[in-house]
């Protein structure tokens, strides 16, 4: 039978690995603030830039068209690369649209237009 001391030590670790794993939320808790706040950053640079290449491209006609043009064109394939890379069973998902996780090629799709 279990005695009072082994009943208080399986109650202490017991605590222990509580506060361990509240510990822990914690940190995963802010990481990922901190990763999605990245991530967010990135769409408004990309965005930003986008902008400002459009604007430049007004005042230069056909050639400002084909650079924003190929600029976009790159940036979705580097997006789509990156996600093939990096995440190769995201190509056999149904939902091949929107990525599993923020990553720097879902900020480069997004940010391309």
């Amino acid at each position: 039978m279990n005695t009072k001391r082994e009943c208080a030590a399986q109650v202490s670790s017991d605590n222990r690995s509580l506060v361990s794993l509240a510990l822990l939320a914690l940190v995963v808790g802010a990481t990922t603030g901190l990763i999605c706040t990245g991530f967010r950053i990135a769409l408004g640079q990309a965005d930003r830039f986008r902008d400002v290449l459009i604007g430049w491209a007004h005042g230069h006609a056909i050639l400002g068209f084909v650079l924003v043009v190929v600029t976009c064109s790159l940036a979705t394939f580097l997006g789509a690369w990156l996600v093939f890379r990096f995440s190769p069973h995201a190509w056999h998902s149904p939902c091949r649209i929107r990525p599993a996780r923020p990553d720097a090629a879902g900020a480069l799709r997004a940010g391309s237009g």
